[in-house]
């Protein structure tokens, strides 16, 4: 007998108790019910993740809808999981907020109510405090000073909260930075310390982050690329068809992303981004067949009847699409148009996955396309687009909107769209390795932990 049989003969019986496990775990920072699909796509993802680490697992997958369950997409056909609505709240009155869930642990400390007798008082305090772990992703890279201020935001309330509860923390793969305040690095110092395992998705994401801590993190740290790599997409009709239709041409899919397109200036770019997705737009539609497709990533309306706590803000993709459509449509009519319907995560992933290139700004717009060796042009406006694309060999893809002007910008991306089927090829080589890697980091790293936790 070798050595690879011996090991798959040991492995064998550990792989069927390992199946029977029945963890209850929390998903934090990839909410559903809201309409910004990359935080859809980072939960849903997640959660796939944990069914193939523990198919008997119990999952409460964060929302911010009132929506009990959600049903995901999975290799092997779909899984309906419980939704936990958590947020911040310091009202004593809000039943789903931290401080009312803080009070309900303290509650139970003292009288040692039993977990059902809390379900009575609050779902939400009932839910956590059944959770053996909480993984959390924190929207892919919002633990982050790039975005709002004050440092003290939202998701890192809430990791603190799952420190007072004493309720293990382990931080799945996400961008961390870059930050401008001092007092950024004290939480982060804190949550890290207080995690069981941390993860980047980042090239150098590890070496950043012990250059934040001043520190190294040997034993805790883990490198995966973004689990949305994994993300099933689900089926939709009417704009794959379009899509497809391979007799009109090859079609391009744009995300225009709205926080770009009114804010631009907050990020130090080179172009103007409003300006510069016009003049794309018409390159790209100077090519003789091509079509071009819009599509939001971040919606101004949600799927179906789903109501959310969380109202979308200006800055959606839906209106900035919208805008340039409308500017386009005059001159170029059936050869522009644009994804309308609300779709989900994983119908969106579909549509994506229909184009012959594709070019966004919206990080998990990119990563729906390369997932699936759909040549790409990624539009980078923060670190993170080189970091997270290096993961999965397409770092080379990347332009870099604060360091190109409008023409520079355009004509790297036409270039690009010229060699899509040789960056095809190379997707084709690399994607399928960081697929597995995300498969294995849940299969593996997380399943350890886990089970080190029961």
């Amino acid at each position: 007998m070798n050595c690879s049989s011996a090991i798959e003969n040991e492995a064998a019986p550990v792989a069927r108790r390992q199946s029977l496990l029945k963890p209850t775990l929390g998903i934090l920072g990839g909410p559903q019910g809201c309409t910004n699909l990359g935080c859809q796509a980072l939960g849903i993802a997640t959660a796939q993740g944990i069914l193939s680490a523990f198919p008997k697992a119990k999952i409460y997958l964060q929302t911010w809808s009132r929506e009990p369950s959600v049903e995901i997409p999975t290799p092997s056909g779909s899984a309906q999981v419980e939704t936990i609505f958590l947020h911040v709240s310091e009202r004593l009155r809000a039943r789903s907020g931290s401080r009312f869930i803080r009070s309900c642990g303290s509650f139970r400390n003292k009288t040692g109510l039993p977990l059902p007798g809390l379900q009575l008082i609050s779902r939400t305090a009932h839910q956590l405090l059944s959770c053996d772990a909480v993984l959390d992703i924190t929207g892919g890279d919002s633990y982050s000073d790039l975005y709002s201020d004050p440092p003290l935001k939202e998701h890192v309330k809430l990791k603190f909260l799952m420190k007072e509860l004493a309720i293990p923390l382990l931080l799945l793969p996400q961008t961390y930075g870059p930050f401008k305040h001092t007092e950024s690095l004290k939480y982060l110092s804190e949550v890290v310390d207080y995690s069981s395992l941390v993860a980047t998705r980042d090239v150098a994401g590890t070496a950043e982050l012990e250059g934040y801590l001043k520190r190294q993190l040997n034993g805790k740290m883990r490198t995966c690329p973004d689990v949305a790599f994994i993300l099933e997409p689900k089926a939709v009709s009417e704009d794959a068809a379009w899509a497809k239709d391979t007799d009109k041409g090859p079609v391009i899919g744009l995300n225009v992303s709205g926080l770009l397109d009114n804010e631009g200036e907050r990020f130090d770019l080179r172009l103007d981004y409003r300006n510069f997705t016009k003049n794309l737009a018409k390159r790209l539609l100077s090519y003789p067949g091509t079509r071009l497709l819009l599509i939001p990533h971040v919606l101004s309306q949600l799927p179906g009847n789903c109501g959310s706590n969380k109202k979308p803000g200006r800055n959606t993709d839906t209106e900035a699409c919208t805008r340039l459509f409308e500017e386009m449509v005059p001159a170029y009519g059936e050869r522009i148009r644009m994804v309308t319907r609300p779709c989900d995560a994983c119908e969106t992933k579909f549509i994506i996955g229909k184009c012959d290139f594709f070019v966004g700004a919206r990080m998990h717009s990119c990563i729906a396309a390369v997932s699936q060796c759909v040549p790409a042009a990624v539009l980078a406006y923060s670190k993170k687009a080189q970091g997270v694309m290096g993961m999965a060999g397409a770092g080379e893809d990347v332009v870099d909107m604060r360091k190109a002007s409008d023409s520079e910008a355009v004509d790297a991306i036409a270039g690009m769209f010229e060699r899509r089927a040789i960056i095809g090829n190379r997707l084709r080589q690399t994607v399928p390795a960081a697929r597995q890697r995300v498969w294995e980091y849940f299969e593996k790293d997380v399943k350890e932990i886990i089970e080190q936790l029961l």
